[in-house]
């Protein structure tokens, strides 16, 4: 039994250790081994007293060269509903970026608190298992009853391969023909007609944005053949096709259309579902055009009649179901209501936000102001209990039997791990265990002395009213702020931060509030990073998501600016040396900040959106209304708010120094956007720096890119500020 005295001691011991601005000088051998792991690796740190530098002058042990260095990463995990197999994709930079569907290896019934596993790849090494429906993608691989289904992101066809132990990785089977102008992802696969699946077909037989289209498909394998069974269309969406009801006698899935996107009005039907007729007669469960969105659709474990899905009906992201064996049933909320968000928007196509366990049990993740964490949602009682763990951040919750499921978790110290998650007798009960495959090991490490903790802040400030009107409101604005870290140094006394406001994309999106090694990078030499949650951002509401309708451009530009103020006047940061950062929404954010303001003294877009009236016309299908809402109004409607807003008309407003990067092979935002930007900039006799990357996107991917983004950031801030 460990005294009362004695767990304060450790308790105040351990909050020492986690001290962001100091380290206390500890003998390793000294410490029992339990506070050893909180502290982190103390053989890497250091036994003198911290040297005084100034803030951004700091020697980090993260260098360029390696951050990225064997940093392969997991977007997306797979369960064979049949077998109880785990299997997951990795995105790899250091082989072009490519993804890799890998069965995980993962024997259940370990006892260890991390299972080191020896992953087998499903595909071949030239395969990338990826899509572009939407642009952005999304779940481009399926497994079931021993057979694995992807997406070929080098010709867009789907395809199949068996599992066998010794099967030859090259020996797959095209289930789609050849085509240059289809796109295939969401892959569902009939419970017992398995040589039927089901998908979304994305069309670009007509490459203009206006005229893609997009439908629901029956694919054949017997046959090899394909039949719509959702119209395409030009104007339209779909998402979440899932077959369901007794021996997949239904069929499920949401849609949307133009101006609508699908985290602002979804409609949620179902159909009956006959492999020997495959017409559907569609039926409306929930969700309303413009005003009610429905995301993620899973069918129950116990009752294959009933239906479960997230919807904001309630002002929060919660989740309802029905049981469509009574058919006089209505929707209903499935938990006590709850004012916090369990899913995210759908801008990557088949996410999973919570987890049907059994007929009591689920888990799901709602967001507490920032950080999503894992609880358990007892079916029959509708009661919500919290699961203590140390994961900050909780997406892709997969079932895997009546006890267990896996998930992505992130913690402040640790990127994203898959989690094996196994329930106790208990409903807030459970025991983790981490999965450490090998294909992910290496990389950069950091001893936990050195990592900085996000804080998660909450502010109050003014509302801005629209020109029309003169009273503003108090809101809130969420705010995550990362201090200087670093063991070996410290800064002379008074001495504030320089600070790197970091502005995320969207703009309907959010920043997890969780390990981040760009952010590590800065924080250990010295600076402080800002994450901002302007109003608009994800995850709060819909009143907090909708205080950007009509307003982008003005309201995250203005919370963000509030945002340093208000550190600054708290003492956190220095508000004279600040400099802003974001990519493609966030980019938009943060050249309107240079052009609208002199709050920074710098600022870094990346394929950052500089011309509102150009993005109406070259932007992709996806996005190409998103800003019928955003700016309040149509191109045709408002041409001139269009042009006030746009960073490319005031970019003689930009005195501060500019750093601006993108790929060649943007969709979203076409390169010549930031092209244009550049020559407005000097020809007005400002300072900016250009990269353009060949081979990359709306996004990079490439090692060699990622490498020298960085090193390029981080030169040009120590430049700006001087250091």
């Amino acid at each position: 039994m460990v005294s009362f005295r004695a767990t304060l001691r450790v308790l105040a011991l351990t909050k020492i250790c986690n001290q962001p601005y100091s380290l206390p000088r500890l003998v390793n051998s000294f410490l029992p081994d339990s506070l050893r792991a909180n502290c982190g690796n103390y053989s890497t740190m250091p036994s003198a007293e911290p040297i005084t530098a100034p803030f951004g002058t700091w020697k980090s042990p993260l260098e360029s060269e390696t951050v990225y260095q064997k940093s392969a990463s997991i977007s997306n995990l797979l369960v064979d509903a049949k077998t109880g197999k785990v299997f997951h994709v990795e995105s790899r930079p250091s082989e072009a970026g490519r993804s890799l569907l890998l069965d995980t290896a993962l024997t259940l019934g370990s006892a260890d608190k991390v299972i080191k596993t020896d992953p087998v790849p499903v595909v071949s090494s030239s395969s990338n298992v990826r899509n572009r429906v939407h642009e952005y993608g999304g779940l481009a691989a399926q497994v079931y009853d021993g057979y694995a289904y992807w997406s070929e992101f080098k010709d867009g066809r789907i395809y199949r391969r068996r599992l066998d132990a010794d099967a030859d990785l090259e020996n797959v089977e095209a289930l789609t023909p050849e085509s240059d102008v289809y796109r295939y992802a969401d892959f569902d696969i009939h419970p017992m007609c398995s040589h039927l699946l089901v998908c979304v077909r994305e069309d670009h037989t007509e490459p203009e944005p206006s005229k893609v289209k997009n439908g629901l498909v029956l694919v054949d394998m017997k046959s090899k053949s394909i039949q719509e069974i959702r119209p395409a269309r030009a104007e339209g969406f779909y998402a979440f096709p899932r077959f369901g009801g007794k021996d997949g006698s239904k069929i499920a899935w949401i849609e949307w259309e133009h101006p609508d996107m699908p985290w602002e009005g979804t409609t949620l039907w179902y159909s009956a579902f006959s492999a020997q007729n495959v017409s559907l007669e569609p039926i409306k469960v929930a969700g309303e055009h413009l005003r009610v969105s429905v995301n993620d659709v899973k069918w129950d474990i116990a009752n294959p009649e009933k239906l479960f899905y997230l919807t904001d009906k309630t002002g929060y992201v919660n989740l309802w179901s029905i049981d469509l064996s009574d058919p006089n049933a209505q929707p209903d909320i499935a938990m006590y209501p709850l004012a916090h968000d369990l899913g995210e928007p759908l801008w990557q196509l088949g996410p999973s936000w919570y987890a049907v366990i059994s007929a009591n049990d689920a888990l799901i993740a709602p967001n507490m102001d920032g950080e999503r964490t894992l609880c358990h949602l007892d079916l029959r009682k509708r009661r919500v209990t919290p699961i203590s763990s140390d994961y900050r951040d909780v997406s892709n919750i997969i079932r895997i039997n009546d006890k267990q499921a896996v998930f992505l978790g992130s913690k402040y110290d640790e990127s994203s791990k898959i989690v094996l998650v196994t329930l106790g007798a208990r409903g807030g009960d459970a025991t983790f265990q981490e999965i450490e495959p090998s294909t992910t090991r290496g990389g950069a490490k950091l001893a936990k002395a050195y990592i900085s903790k996000g804080e998660c802040i909450n502010l109050t400030v003014d509302f801005p009213p629209p020109a029309d009107q003169t009273h503003s409101k108090k809101v809130d604005l969420h705010v995550t702020l990362y201090p200087p870290t670093n063991p070996e140094y410290k800064a002379s006394d008074g001495e504030l931060p320089p600070t790197v406001v970091q502005v995320h994309g969207g703009p309907t999106s959010r920043s997890p509030p969780v390990f981040n090694i760009f952010y590590q990078y800065f924080t250990t030499r010295g600076f402080a990073v800002l994450d901002v949650d302007y109003g608009g951002s994800s995850g709060y509401g819909r009143e907090y998501q909708d205080r950007l309708t009509g307003r982008w451009g003005e309201v995250d530009v203005y919370d963000t600016i509030q945002a340093v103020v208000e550190l600054g006047k708290m003492g956190k940061i220095d508000p004279k040396r600040v400099a802003i950062r974001g990519g493609s929404a966030g980019g938009y954010t943060t050249l309107a900040c240079l052009t609208d303001s002199k709050v920074f003294s710098a600022g870094v877009s990346l394929y950052g959106i500089s011309d509102m009236k150009l993005l109406v016309d070259d932007t992709h299908k996806f996005e190409s209304q998103y800003m019928v809402k955003l700016m309040g109004g149509t191109l045709d409607e408002i041409p001139d708010v269009y042009e006030k807003r746009s960073p490319i008309t005031k970019a003689e407003n930009i005195t501060a120094d500019l750093l601006m990067l993108q790929g060649l092979e943007d969709k979203v935002v076409p390169p010549e956007q930031a092209r244009t930007l550049v020559r407005k900039i000097e020809g007005a006799g400002g300072h900016v720096e250009a990269v353009f990357y060949e081979g990359e996107g709306h996004g990079f991917r490439k090692l060699e890119n990622l490498k020298d983004s960085l090193a390029r950031t981080e030169a040009f801030l120590k430049s700006a500020f001087k250091l």
